[in-house]
């Protein structure tokens, strides 16, 4: 048998369209070991333990995910321009209001800030397509990257050439789209735009998400549980995860619900729902476990205790999350 750190996870075929196909399983941990350690730094952040982002709902998630789709974006971008587009907007939000609140005084700054209000309403379909256009820039990057690691320059010119044609979203797209949607902006408001967030996020847009985590997580359960349906797996857990951004917020509030038995009430307890729902690897896990009960109930225990074991996450946290989700589908089907 070979050994733990030689195994290549390249024979889990399902999910051969993955960035990780053909990453050994050492490789696989210690990428797992950096976006953990990433994962707990956001949690962890004051930020993110005082203020819960309003800008990661319903309408925003939906307008990102149907425009992905619409360009046919793989899935990382979609997640990745999600959570991209919730840090810049706090970001930005909290910059012009320390703007007003330092440059205008008394009725003026109400007024001023009114104003900016109105137009931060207008410039939110092209804030959010920025995002997508910077989220595309980044997974075409990293799939260039990985290739070059992988295919050693085997036909590079014409793979660079392709994936920044069908995956990176121009500014000329983007025009075309906000048109259709009955916006007029020119190419260089677009373009500025663009500066706009990369400037507000300090040049830093890579995302951590729960779409990496859950890919990491199933090419290393699939290694050692060679009898699950991985491409099925991997299909419910991508529409699980569509799900809980989409109703993020209520997913929270019925798992605090559920172990606090009581609903948020306190400024500690709008902390620790604000820290816990910047919690991606709990998302992540979360889904992993319900859509392996889903897809395999049989398996579900098993599954669960790997993820322990992966992770050092209780099971019980790992079940509450998964839970959770199953229910609130549930209650929406019903």
């Amino acid at each position: 048998m070979a050994q733990k750190h030689d195994v290549s996870i390249a024979k889990v075929g399902p999910l051969s369209n993955s960035d990780w196909c053909g990453v050994t399983e050492e490789s696989l941990l210690e990428q797992l070991g950096n976006i953990t350690r990433e994962n707990k730094k956001a949690v962890d952040t004051k930020e993110t333990r005082t203020v819960k982002n309003l800008f990661i709902n319903e309408t925003s998630v939906q307008y990102i995910f149907l425009t992905c789709e619409l360009l046919k974006m793989p899935p990382d971008v979609k997640y990745h321009a999600v959570e991209l587009f919730g840090q810049f907007m706090l970001k930005h939000v909290e910059e012009l209001y320390q703007h007003v609140k330092v440059s205008e005084e008394g009725s003026d700054r109400k007024e001023e800030w009114q104003k900016i209000q109105s137009k931060l309403k207008k410039q939110v379909p092209l804030r959010a397509l920025s995002c997508i256009q910077l989220a595309s820039k980044v997974s075409s990057h990293y799939k260039i990257l990985l290739l070059l690691t992988l295919l050693m320059l085997l036909l590079l010119v014409l793979l660079l050439l392709l994936i920044l044609l069908l995956l990176i979203l121009t500014p000329r797209m983007v025009r075309k789209l906000l048109l259709d949607a009955g916006y007029q902006y020119s190419l260089s408001g677009i373009v500025s735009s663009e500066l706009r967030v990369l400037k507000t996020m300090n040049y830093h847009v890579y995302c951590n998400t729960a779409h990496i985590h859950i890919e990491i997580l199933l090419h290393l359960i699939g290694s050692a549980i060679t009898s699950l349906d991985l491409a099925m797996l991997y299909k419910v857990a991508l529409k699980l995860l569509d799900v809980a951004y989409l109703k993020k917020a209520e997913l929270y509030e019925r798992l605090f619900f559920l172990t606090t038995n009581h609903t948020v009430q306190s400024r500690a307890d709008c902390e620790n729902l604000a820290s816990v729902g910047r919690d991606l690897q709990l998302l992540a896990v979360g889904v992993t476990a319900a859509a392996t009960y889903v897809t395999n109930n049989r398996q579900s225990d098993k599954i669960t205790e790997q993820l322990e074991k992966l992770l050092s996450i209780r099971k019980e946290d790992i079940t509450d999350m998964a839970s959770t989700l199953i229910t609130l589908i549930s209650s929406r089907a019903a």
